[in-house]
């Protein structure tokens, strides 16, 4: 089964170590403060900024965390992954997703595919997918499909990935990509 991050474009996100190991401990900050408890005192001080932010936007926009870090596969696609949060806000249902850096230009794909496996679960048609642009400073910027004027979610974007995930089934059905070397591209 192919992950979601793997049938995403090449290219349309660069990857650098040292900014997947903040996110990783971030990401793993905010899951804690959500569920089991952080201790502050267990993050690294340079990453508090971030993990600030995340507090700070839960504090605001009042969201109930439905569920943080939740595996999702999608049987008849074949794809899986982990969506970062689901959270209820208002009369809405959002598929987060939390990003360290500047949200990429396939983040509406990518929760658009999270948002498809998990659905079925939530058996609401007031879902949407969102992105949280945390920031070292303790701010954040938070975009969802339904924001006036935004550009990173289109009524496509499920139709999109799955075009992408085509694509990425071919190349493994061929030879041409396997998971193995993932991390060459």
């Amino acid at each position: 089964m192919l992950h979601v991050t793997d049938c995403l474009p090449r290219g349309s996100f660069v990857y650098d170590p040292i900014y997947a190991e903040r996110g990783k401990h971030v990401h793993l900050a905010c899951h804690l403060a959500d569920s089991t408890g952080l201790d502050w005192n267990t993050v690294f001080p340079p990453w508090r900024g971030w993990v600030e932010a995340w507090e700070k936007f839960k504090a605001e926009s009042g969201a109930d965390i439905l569920a943080s870090e939740q595996p999702v596969e999608s049987e008849a696609h074949g794809y899986c992954g982990t969506l970062d949060k689901v959270a209820r806000m208002g009369r809405r249902i959002y598929v987060l997703d939390i990003k360290t850096g500047a949200p990429p230009v396939t983040i509406g794909l990518q929760t658009a595919s999270y948002l498809a496996a998990y659905d079925g679960k939530l058996k609401s048609k007031s879902t949407g997918s969102a992105v949280i642009h945390l920031k070292e400073d303790g701010s954040y910027t938070f975009t969802a499909e339904d924001t006036p004027g935004q550009k990173l979610f289109h009524p496509t974007d499920f139709r999109v990935f799955l075009a992408c995930l085509t694509v990425k089934q071919w190349e493994m059905q061929h030879g041409l990509w396997s998971p193995q070397n993932r991390e060459e591209e």
